[in-house]
């Protein structure tokens, strides 16, 4: 858990000086648009785990991680 925290460190500082170069109508728009974004990330990793074989949406299967996953 120290080396995540220490792994993500950057990334939220970073994160938060780059905020304050945004002024309060792009923070607005991004604060309407995350929602949206999280919604189609929450609906491509549902079609993702059901396996529909939907081209890019789908992750190949192995086979034999498929055959694990059939008679485990």
């Amino acid at each position: 858990m120290v080396f995540f925290g220490l792994g993500t460190l950057p990334l939220m500082f970073g994160l938060s000086l780059a905020s304050k170069f945004f002024g309060s109508q792009m923070r607005f728009k991004l604060q309407k648009f995350m929602p949206i974004l999280l919604g189609l990330v929450g609906v491509m990793l549902i079609v993702r785990g059901l396996g529909l074989d939907l081209g890019p949406w789908s992750p190949r299967v192995i086979a034999h991680q498929a055959f694990i996953a059939i008679c485990g």
